[in-house]
């Protein structure tokens, strides 16, 4: 562009001054900018030209190259001209190189995170697959151990009859060879008796057989004779016996109801006591002359036939002719005009007796017989014609040895899963019968009532309704009634182990020693939670009730916490002592002998061994443990601080684990443990004093082992 087409542009007022940056332009700040950015220099001009549009939209000029004296004059007229704009170009490389190193270290970044995770995920998998092994190992081993069970049974089953078949090839040996001796005796016998038949006449012969025959027949009538008088005998044996256990069933059941009609008779004089008493004083105040009123009848004679005997025979004679329940029924109504009309049922075998009124001191026999006699038929009816004979629970010594056995073997073949797995599911079924969540809750449920299980268990009951079981938790789990609602359970049970497929089957004798020592533990907590009798002689209240079950929560839990402190104190000590010993025998040291004396000492003492310990707090500041004092062991505190000290001391061998070692305080002061001694010691474990303080018969409770124990002075050097 020529100086005059400037001064032309300068004239007009409506033509802008130019921006765009020409081919002419960049020469002008080669002074200010490097030459390493020549290469560089068309790119940002691109640039320049992309971010303003502006100056696209005119065209280009095409011109060439001015010489050195024009771009001076170029110069001088941008200073002349104020109005030019100059543009300098923008490096763009620094911001670039900034940007591709920042996403570079975001890719890095990224490529680490996926690194660890991918190493997580690898550590996961690896820990998953030893789990998975160790569960294939386990599976494997209990496979293995059931296996080495049956490869043993049958091994046994192999055995033993390898050996049966040998004792019946020894015995059918046996046999053979006794017939053939038989055998050869009879032939010998045919023979001697060919010879013998040539020598005689054939008359004696015959003779001869006939007596045969003759005392053959005699001695096999004998021998029926005898046998039916020996099948008789028995058969009388047995009517015999079981008369005889019939007479006493019922005499049983007499006894039973004299007891009860006894009771009945005290409630019946009481009554009438207060009847005459009340009619005495309705006399004194009754105008009517005494001519008037109704005098009382004198007692009849007693009927002298036994209804008894007669209602046995009634059964005997017409059995299942009826199947009605007559009751004897008590009412205790103060209004009743006489009490004793309303127990006057009469039996159809007894006669019916007007109303009397009886003394104090005197019951009508007939009534009292009558009684028994409805009880005796309620029993027979119940054994003849319901078929409801409860045969008694009693085992012989051999039989429950037996039995005893069996479950000892069925108890010790399972597993832990497995009982845990069959417990629950006995927990699971208590709970769902009883609406109970624990053996706490127990405590509301309602028991059956006195006369519910008496009436089952001596009259025509029906017995615990399946609906809605009651035990009766006055008495324990073998009479009638709780025995049979054990029996409902174990039904049950049964049903849902064949409906739920259990894996792990089990005999009835396992599940019903099961179902009684939970309705032992349910006893158990129901009793505890009833009202007792106070020092005063008065029933606890609600409050003194709960705030007892209380005291005996907090006094089991302390108790188990002292049992588990002692248990974790014998671990401990033991785990101290092998650490020790193991150091010891790799050093070779002199004090091995002492520390294995240790060692043998905490095993032999056990875990009952050691003393128990109270919490406390001394001085308001620290907590304290105060050791209980035991008076029928030797004193070993010397030996056993020696122990515990070695885990402080040697605190680069045990790791700081666990609770904090606490102050413990061993004094005369302290209370004396609640244990009994642990039997079965050496005696040199034992204090000498309590022994010889000890009478003959504790001595031999305590069984002092005859074990030598010999004793060993230990000290820190």
């Amino acid at each position: 562009m020529s100086v005059d087409n400037i001064d032309v542009d300068m004239q007009h007022p409506d033509i802008q001054p130019e921006d765009v940056q020409t081919s002419h332009d960049t020469d002008l700040f080669e002074d200010d900018e490097d030459e390493d950015d020549d290469e560089s220099g068309a790119g940002h001009f691109t640039d320049a030209l992309t971010h303003h549009p502006t100056s696209i939209s005119q065209p280009p000029t095409s011109i060439s190259q001015p010489s050195t004296s024009a771009m001076r004059d170029k110069r001088a007229r941008d200073e002349v001209v104020s109005e030019k704009r100059r543009f300098h170009e923008v490096n763009y490389s620094q911001t670039l190189r900034q940007t591709v190193y920042e996403q570079e270290e975001q890719i890095n970044n990224i490529m680490r995170e996926m690194e660890v995770i991918r190493q997580e995920a690898q550590d996961r998998i690896e820990e998953q697959r030893c789990l998975a092994e160790e569960e294939r190992e386990r599976h494997m081993r209990d496979v293995n151990e059931k296996t080495q069970q049956w490869e043993a049974a049958l091994k046994q089953r192999e055995q033993e009859r390898r050996e049966t078949h040998t004792w019946q090839e020894q015995q059918e040996a046996q046999l053979r060879k006794n017939v053939a001796e038989e055998l050869a005796q009879h032939k010998a016998k045919i023979k001697k008796t060919k010879r013998w038949g040539r020598t005689i006449d054939q008359g004696d012969c015959t003779d001869d057989i006939k007596q045969l025959a003759e005392e053959l027949a005699r001695r096999e009538a004998e021998l029926i004779t005898r046998k039916n008088q020996e099948l008789q005998e028995r058969e009388r044996a047995i009517f015999a016996e079981m008369e005889r256990r019939l007479q006493l069933e019922v005499e049983k059941l007499k006894a039973e109801k004299e007891n009860e009609l006894a009771n009945m008779e005290q409630r019946f004089a009481r009554c009438s006591r207060q009847q005459h008493a009340g009619t005495e004083m309705d006399m004194d105040q009754d105008p009517t002359p005494r001519s008037t009123q109704q005098q009382p009848r004198m007692p009849q004679k007693s009927q002298l036939k036994t209804p008894c005997l007669d209602a046995i025979k009634k059964m005997r004679k017409a059995r299942g002719a009826t199947r009605k329940i007559r009751l004897v029924s008590v009412a205790e109504d103060a209004d009743a005009e006489n009490p004793m009309e309303m127990h006057r049922e009469q039996s159809p075998t007894v006669e019916q007796e007007p109303p009397q009124f009886q003394p104090d001191d005197a019951y009508p026999m007939s009534a009292m017989e009558n009684a028994v006699s409805r009880g005796v038929e309620a029993a027979l009816r119940r054994i003849f014609i319901n078929k409801d004979i409860r045969t008694s629970a009693k085992r012989s010594p051999r039989r429950r040895r037996k039995q005893d056995d069996e479950l000892r073997i069925e108890r010790a073949a399972e597993l832990s899963h497995e009982r845990d797995l069959l417990l629950g599911e006995v927990r699971r079924l208590l709970k769902d019968t009883f609406n109970i969540c624990q053996d706490a809750d127990f405590i509301v449920h309602q028991p059956t009532t006195c006369e519910d299980v008496y009436s089952y268990e001596y009259e025509d009951g029906p017995g615990p309704d399946t609906q809605n079981l009651a035990f009766d938790l006055k008495h324990g789990f073998s009479t009638p009634w709780n025995a049979k609602i054990l029996d409902i359970l174990l039904e049950k049970l049964r049903t849902r182990s064949m409906e739920e497929k259990w894996p792990f089957p089990r005999s009835d004798g396992y599940f019903k020693v099961t179902l009684e020592d939970r309705y032992k533990r349910l006893q158990t907590a129901w009793r505890a939670a009833q009202p007792k009798i106070t020092a005063k002689g008065i029933l606890e209240t609600g409050a003194e009730v709960e705030e007892r079950l209380i005291a005996k929560r907090d006094e089991n839990l302390k108790s188990i916490c002292q049992t588990t402190r002692r248990r974790n104190k014998y671990t401990r000590r033991a785990t101290i002592l092998q650490k020790v010993i193991e150091l010891k025998k790799d050093d070779k040291d002199e004090d091995l002998p002492a520390w294995q004396w240790l060692q043998k000492l905490i095993k032999t003492l056990g875990d009952d061994g050691m003393s128990s310990e109270e919490s406390d707090i001394e001085n308001d500041v620290e907590c304290v443990l105060r050791v209980k004092n035991m008076t029928w062991r030797r004193g070993i505190e010397r030996e056993l601080s020696v122990i515990d000290n070695q885990r402080v001391l040697d605190d680069d061998i045990f790791a700081p684990q666990g609770s904090k070692p606490m102050k413990r305080i061993r004094a005369p002061g302290n209370s004396t443990t609640l244990r009994s001694p642990v039997t079965g010691l050496p005696k040199a474990l034992y204090d000498g004093k309590w022994i010889d303080g000890l009478t003959k018969g504790q001595v031999e409770r305590v069984d002092v082992s005859n074990e030598i124990f010999r004793w060993m002075t230990v000290a820190i050097a």
